[in-house]
């Protein structure tokens, strides 16, 4: 129930730095954590809103190393909402392609 934000633009004005106002949801050690996901700011409507997805984060080593699985979960109906899907549809798989070149030798 704690707070969990990311500041991909930490010099934005307030509301628009990251993922401000979001919550740990759950966690266990080495293997699971989860949390509410807010939408991007150039969705304003949604973003304001009360509602939050979520996600959640699956961590499980391996002969190779750590496979990770991410799930973007809870997303209302309605044609604002499907915008925001269709964007983090396309940055997720940005994210985790980072995530895989920084952690690859």
């Amino acid at each position: 129930g704690g707070p969990f934000e990311i500041y991909f633009m930490p010099d934005a004005p307030e509301g628009s730095k990251g993922s401000e106002g979001c919550e740990f949801i759950s966690y266990l050690p080495n293997k699971m954590v989860s949390f509410t996901w807010n939408a991007p700011p150039q969705f304003p409507a949604i973003r304001k809103g009360s509602y939050h997805t979520w996600v959640i984060v699956l961590l499980e080593e391996t002969n190779n190393g750590t496979k990770l699985d991410l799930y973007h979960l809870g997303w209302p109906e309605g044609e604002e909402w499907e915008k925001v899907y269709a964007y983090f549809d396309e940055a997720w798989t940005m994210v985790l392609q980072w995530l895989k070149n920084s952690v690859t030798t």
